[in-house]
């Protein structure tokens, strides 16, 4: 529901982007949260129901990370080259990444160097910013 709420919000795109990244990492930081979604997958291998449920609930959230990119293309926020479906599966991908590090309690690289790193490829010109700045500065570019 946060997801659809930000979609929804009068924000520019790359601050709707932001809170979006922002909100599914945050969902891998929570113990409860991760162990639910490993147990989850493990169980999906074992039934069929469980593993539609997850593809299709997976699918619901690319296609609305999808949507906000390609709103961000046509508002020229977004760089007029970019694949949108690929980079939606790229940032359900790396959010998905840190669910797998949480068990280790992290990966090397921090959720707001990720963040960046996702906001340059989809932005329409090179940043050159430190780490953590794309991330607090890009929401009130456009």
């Amino acid at each position: 529901r946060e997801l659809a709420d930000v979609g929804e919000s009068p924000a520019a795109p790359t601050e709707k982007l932001t809170r979006v990244i922002a909100a599914l990492f945050a969902a891998f930081e929570d113990p409860a949260l991760c162990q639910l979604f490993l147990e989850g997958w493990s169980r999906a291998r074992r039934s069929k129901a469980l593993r539609l449920e997850l593809a299709w609930t997976r699918e619901q959230l690319r296609l609305s990370v999808e949507e906000l990119l390609r709103a961000g293309m046509g508002d020229g926020a977004f760089r007029s080259d970019l694949d949108p479906e690929a980079m939606a599966s790229v940032i359900l991908g790396t959010a998905e990444g840190l669910l797998l590090q949480s068990v280790n309690q992290g990966g090397p690289v921090p959720a707001e160097r990720l963040t960046d790193a996702l906001l340059r490829g989809v932005l329409p010109h090179p940043v050159d910013a430190t780490p953590g700045q794309a991330a607090r500065g890009f929401g009130s570019t456009r």
